[in-house]
């Protein structure tokens, strides 16, 4: 299923993390990786019936983005008859693309707070 609002999906996980009490720092920013890692988790513990422990091995040894990514498109997809051979697929496919690349990682734009913030 397709999120129609990304904002108030982004303000929903905001206040969700707040809630478990995670520092939001000053300027109430989040780390993308971190509310990542938090979704992927949180996907990882609603799935955990059909992940095996390499698979989330795996999942964990990737950035939190790239995990969320897989375990979204894992979500969406109909059909998968060994979700951990899913993933164990998509991570391969993540770490070939990293290294035939020739460039290191990027960092994913930080969050901020408000339409401008620099």
């Amino acid at each position: 299923f397709k999120r129609r609002n990304p904002s108030a999906c982004m303000v929903s996980l905001l206040k969700k993390l707040n809630e478990q009490g995670l520092d939001l720092g000053p300027s109430g920013a989040v780390e993308p990786d971190v509310a990542a890692q938090q979704q992927a988790e949180d996907l990882m513990s609603e799935m955990s019936d059909k992940i095996d422990g390499s698979a989330a091995r795996q999942l964990r040894s990737l950035e939190p983005t790239e995990a969320l990514t897989i375990l979204t498109d894992l979500r969406n997809a109909d059909g998968i008859r060994n979700p951990s051979a899913f993933i164990m697929s998509a991570v391969k496919r993540c770490n070939n693309q990293g290294r035939s690349s020739g460039s290191s990682r990027r960092d994913p734009p930080r969050l901020q707070q408000g339409p401008y913030a620099e």
